[in-house]
């Protein structure tokens, strides 16, 4: 394929601080697959992650409002042609976050959440790197000082996911934490992606 095939249009202009986002109230239960080594809430500052801030000012944390996708988006994106491993499952958790108050979050999931930000559905893709970090400072700095971005992740486009900023790290709780070796977790895994089996 030829250079000038792979090139992306670009993503609109971030919205100014003062633009009238679209955002909800988010009350349910979120989680995260992490490395069982490691706490459930990691607000990560490396600037690898598409709504991270490059130069570190502030940390994120990414979860999932569901279990499957946080599979589709830590251990399965990882291997799309190999088997997970018992490895796998083995050194990770999945934890269970609960707000402790409503979380204030840009919701772009939608039609009408991606006009008001100027963007549109490939807000949540890795393949605009700079461009889904230049977003996330928009919102970080928008006055309505949202907490985080609800998005569609690209591993798993039928469910959502939030990007919490740091500021909000007292909003939420870690409610209980499974391994996913546990019987329950793994029948839940095999059911979810048959390269877990046999």
């Amino acid at each position: 394929m030829s250079a000038s095939r792979r090139q992306l249009p670009p993503l609109a202009t971030p919205p100014a601080s003062e633009a009238r986002l679209l955002t909800t109230q988010f009350t349910k239960a979120l989680y995260r697959i992490h490395p069982s080594a490691y706490g459930a809430l990691h607000f990560g500052r490396s600037g690898d992650g598409r709504f991270d801030l490059p130069t570190g000012k502030y940390g994120v944390c990414y979860l999932g409002c569901h279990p499957e996708c946080c599979l589709a988006e830590t251990l399965l994106h990882q291997t799309p042609t190999t088997r997970l491993s018992w490895d796998d499952l083995a050194t990770h958790t999945l934890s269970v976050l609960e707000p402790r108050k409503p979380l204030l979050l840009v919701d772009v999931t939608s039609t009408a959440g991606q006009v008001r930000a100027s963007a549109d559905g490939r807000l949540g893709s890795g393949d605009y790197l700079n461009q889904c970090q230049a977003y996330s400072q928009a919102f970080h700095e928008n006055q309505a000082q949202p907490d985080g971005i609800l998005y569609r992740p690209r591993h798993a486009l039928q469910s959502r996911a939030v990007a919490l900023f740091e500021r909000a790290r007292h909003k939420v709780k870690v409610a209980s934490a499974h391994s996913l070796t546990n019987p329950e977790w793994l029948l839940w895994v095999l059911h979810n992606d048959s390269r877990t089996g046999g």
